[in-house]
């Protein structure tokens, strides 16, 4: 039982140096977006604007329930 909990805390502490990791070799640009706009931050500025991202927004929204116009 003892090593059980030994097991749990060196998987919670590398977890912990893991994320330090990542955030030490980040580029601070990104950890600076990354607090400004949350968890999905920089997905809006990919977005493609041709047609098939029209379709795949329509597509999401019927997932929604929420259809607007024809599809």
């Amino acid at each position: 039982m003892e090593m059980l909990i030994v097991a749990l805390i060196v998987i919670v502490v590398l977890g912990a140096f893991a994320t330090f990791l990542v955030a030490e070799f980040l580029p601070h640009s990104v950890l600076i977006q990354a607090e400004e706009h949350g968890r999905f931050a920089g997905l809006a500025d990919e977005i493609a604007r041709g047609a098939e991202s029209s379709v795949a927004a329509r597509r999401l929204e019927l997932a929604r329930g929420k259809h607007v116009g024809p599809v």
